[in-house]
C-alpha cells in the first residue's frame, strides 16, 4: 500500500535512509554522504504532504513526490523534453532487504498517477552520474536523459547530477 507518510514513520524512514547511504558508499557513489537527507528534511517532506511510503506491515520504501517547481532544474546543460508544469521525484529509497522487488517502481507509478490527477504531463528526476542502479532504473521506466544540472543549496561538494524526464501519456 502507498500512502502519505506521517510522523510515526520517521524512524523507519531514517533506517531506510541509512541503508541507502551505506549502499551508495559501498558502491563509491558520492551521493547522500554528508548528512543528507537528515531527519529535519524528512520531517519537512512529511509536513509538506510530499513524502509517500510503501507499506506492508512496515515501511519498506519512500519517495518525495511533488508538483512544486525545483529551482535546480531552471538551468540545464541539455534540454528538458517539455515546458511548463512537471512532477518531481526526489529521495526515493527502499529497505535493503526488499530491493529488486518492484517497490521503487510502484512508488514511481504512484508519482505518475498523482501527476495525471493534476493534469501534469511529465516527471523530472535527477541522480548522481555514478549511481548506476538509479540511472539504469530510470532508463528501464522510460525516462530520457536530458542533460546535467547543478544542485542548489545542497550540502555535498559534488553538485552535478544527471537529469531525466518522463513524458506521461
Amino acid at each position: 500500500m502507498i500512502r502519505l507518510a506521517n510522523i510515526n514513520d520517521v524512524n523507519q524512514i531514517m533506517e531506510i535512509v541509512n541503508d541507502a547511504i551505506n549502499f551508495l558508499k559501498e558502491n563509491h557513489v558520492n551521493q547522500w554522504q554528508n548528512g543528507y537527507p537528515n531527519r529535519e528534511i524528512i520531517l519537512n517532506d512529511i509536513k509538506s504532504n510530499s513524502l509517500y511510503v510503501y507499506e506492508n506491515t512496515e515501511v519498506l520504501g519512500f519517495a518525495y513526490i511533488s508538483s512544486e517547481e525545483e529551482p535546480s532544474y531552471k538551468i540545464i546543460d541539455g534540454a528538458w523534453l517539455t515546458l511548463g508544469n512537471y512532477m518531481v521525484v526526489h529521495r526515493i529509497a527502499v529497505k535493503k532487504e526488499h530491493t529488486n522487488k518492484g517497490i521503487a517502481k510502484k512508488l514511481m507509478e504512484e508519482a505518475i498517477t498523482i501527476a495525471r490527477s493534476k493534469g501534469i504531463k511529465s516527471i523530472r528526476v535527477d541522480t548522481h552520474r555514478d549511481n548506476l542502479v538509479m540511472n539504469n532504473f530510470l532508463k528501464s521506466l522510460g525516462f530520457v536523459k536530458c542533460g546535467e544540472i547543478l544542485l542548489i543549496d545542497y550540502i555535498d561538494s559534488d553538485k552535478l547530477r544527471t537529469a531525466y524526464e518522463l513524458i506521461i501519456n
